[in-house]
């Protein structure tokens, strides 16, 4: 704030501009969201007043980060989009909305909305390089992960957690290993596999103590109480759950993480028959779980309480507990164990069960009625389990498309293939060896040769959907005439006729990936013309309402109907290797060129045996 005061005084706008968005995210930061939240709608209007749509962005992101903080999470939601549509009208290609999508992906997977989670993660994905995001990409890789947690897809969980623990290795970001270690803990519990949940939980546990991070300090100390109390290790337990309890005391931590360390706690002291102290803490801390509307720990609270009240021969409390636990325990089933269940009517509907429970067999009526329900709620999730499916199977798709890329299109493997054919062509010189032989080292040579192409193919279509461009006005004569130079030895070796309309349109796009379109689709007719005629490409256009379209037409060998979405798809070769080289991932990265970069799209009409015409679409830019 001192900034802001100091450029306030002054009357120096620039900087009370600048310093407001720094303040905002210092506060998140900090884990002062209520702050974020006072200062915020003033900040916005400051840059509101200014014309500074990068600036109210900047605000609303921080203010939705603050509201999730402060979980409002429809609150978040609403400020996020604000955020994002801010950032694509000053700058569609501004990084900063990486961020927001992955913020806005958390705070649909809290609203239980996966398939909108997943959406926004991916896209997130699609913004970013690896090579150049690598804090980002882990968590967003994270964030995917506790979604697979939370549809019980704990072995997924497990891959992506120690994925991003890899990726992060040497980065200078305590908090982020620290997430990626607990949530990693958490999936191996779930799984079952204990002894190594330990393993993480523990190192999470000291990068928490030792970095300040005492919230999730708390629920690491509570994940490792329940395992050691599921191992009956009651004596661990109990000093896990003291030291927890200690250090929510002495920083005022009542919140979710007072939560997860107070249930096990609880546990403990029923365990040592300590059910005086359960009652009086359990009571406190049902009332912050209420205020948090923590559904899940409330019911786990509840429990503890009723062992307590009926080993105190409590009767009256422990009926009552025992209605709150039932209704509790539907209301979380129905809502998919997501949505906060106390609202106003659900609270009334328990009070009144709750005026008609006077003895035990109205409370075993109570819970046959609520086994009733769950069988017909049953068969209404076997439709969710579908939706999730569907979720399943896209975060394999992103799963295997993040391990190849990432892994196999690397700088890295084309050295040791120059050397393989190196040192080949060396022994082929070098060695006075027979016909068969030296066909053999022909074959290493031309393979090695081969994989060099793939890899540069490969790392050309990944850099589509992470690099970041700059469009610019682009006259489409010029850039042709320059892709025809480029290509002018393959054009004059096969003696193609290449004739372009004199009046193509100017287009407000990248000039270097459009260059790379035509230079494929140009390239494409060259290599698949027609050995029984005088080949030609003719380049024309026509301009519809609110795109223009490009043809380049061809008189080649032409493609069967049936293969025109196949041609697109990387790898997907329709002619053998001795007839056609390459590897079929031209085209493909020319759809992932015009679909994912320059908000355009391509097709193809064909006729066997007389040529094809490829259909580019740019939309018109005023």
């Amino acid at each position: 704030m001192v900034l802001y005061n100091n450029a306030l005084n002054t009357n120096d706008s620039e900087a009370m501009l600048a310093s407001s968005v720094i303040i905002l995210t210092a506060n998140n930061i900090l884990g002062r969201f209520e702050k974020t939240d006072e200062l915020g709608e003033a900040f916005t209007q400051l840059h509101k007043r200014a014309l500074n749509k990068e600036g109210e962005a900047d605000c609303w992101h921080a203010r939705g980060v603050a509201k999730f903080g402060l979980h409002q999470k429809l609150a978040a939601s609403d400020f996020l989009n604000k955020s994002i549509n801010l950032y694509k009208e000053h700058n569609e290609e501004n990084p900063k909305i990486a961020n927001c999508f992955n913020a806005l992906g958390c705070v649909n997977m809290e609203l239980g909305e996966y398939p909108k989670a997943y959406a926004n993660f991916d896209e997130c994905l699609d913004r970013i390089s690896i090579e150049i995001d690598k804090v980002i990409f882990c968590k967003v890789v994270i964030n995917i992960g506790k979604l697979q947690y939370q549809i019980g897809e704990y072995n997924e969980s497990i891959e992506n957690m120690k994925k991003a623990l890899e990726v992060s290795e040497g980065l200078e970001d305590l908090f982020l290993r620290l997430t990626a270690l607990s949530n990693c803990g958490l999936s191996l519990y779930e799984a079952n596999k204990f002894k190594e949940a330990k393993i993480y939980l523990e190192e999470a546990a000291n990068i928490a103590k030792e970095g300040g991070f005492y919230r999730i300090y708390l629920s690491i100390l509570g994940e490792l109480a329940s395992i050691n109390l599921k191992e009956g290790l009651l004596e661990e337990a109990f000093e896990q759950t003291k030291t927890g309890i200690q250090v929510a005391n002495e920083y005022a931590l009542f919140d979710l993480g007072y939560l997860y360390i107070i249930i096990p706690y609880l546990k403990c002291l029923n365990l040592f028959r300590k059910h005086k102290d359960v009652i009086q803490l359990g009571k406190k801390a049902l009332k912050v779980s209420i205020e948090l509307g923590a559904s899940r720990e409330e019911l786990g609270i509840l429990r503890e309480l009723l062992i307590a009240y009926k080993a105190k021969k409590k009767t009256k409390e422990a009926l009552k507990t025992a209605s709150h636990i039932i209704n509790l325990s539907d209301l979380i089933k129905e809502n998919n164990k997501r949505h906060k269940v106390f609202s106003t009517r659900t609270q009334l509907a328990i009070k009144e069960r709750e005026a008609k429970i006077n003895n035990q067999a109205k409370v075993i009526q109570v819970i046959q009625a609520s086994k009733r329900k769950l069988e017909q709620q049953n068969e209404r999730l076997e439709n969710e389990i579908a939706q999730r499916k569907l979720v399943e199977k896209k975060l394999v798709i992103l799963n295997k498309e993040v391990a190849s890329f990432a892994t196999v299109a690397s700088h890295d493997m084309k050295e040791p293939l120059r050397t393989i054919a190196s040192y080949a062509q060396l022994i082929k010189r070098r060695i006075k060896t027979d016909e068969s032989n030296t066909e053999l080292i022909n074959f290493i040579v031309d393979a090695s040769k081969r994989m060099q192409v793939l890899l540069s193919d490969l790392i050309s279509y990944t850099r589509v959907g992470t690099s970041k461009i700059s469009h610019e006005k682009v006259n489409l004569n010029s850039l042709i005439n320059i892709v025809a130079s480029n290509l002018n030895t393959q054009i004059q070796e096969a003696n193609v006729d290449v004739k372009v309309c004199e009046a193509l349109p100017n287009v407000f796009t990248s000039k270097s990936l459009l260059n790379l379109v035509f230079q494929n689709l140009i390239s494409n007719a060259i290599k698949y013309r027609s050995k029984e005629r005088d080949p030609f490409i003719y380049i024309y256009h026509e301009t519809q309402k609110d795109k223009h379209i490009i043809y380049v037409e061809d008189n080649g060998i032409g493609i069967e109907e049936e293969y025109y979405e196949a041609i697109f798809e990387p790898f997907r070769r329709l002619h053998s290797k001795a007839d056609y080289d390459g590897v079929g991932i031209g085209l493909a990265t020319v759809k992932r060129i015009l679909t994912k970069k320059l908000k355009g799209n391509i097709s193809i009409s064909s006729i066997v045996g007389k040529g094809s015409k490829f259909i580019v679409e740019l939309p018109i830019h005023e």
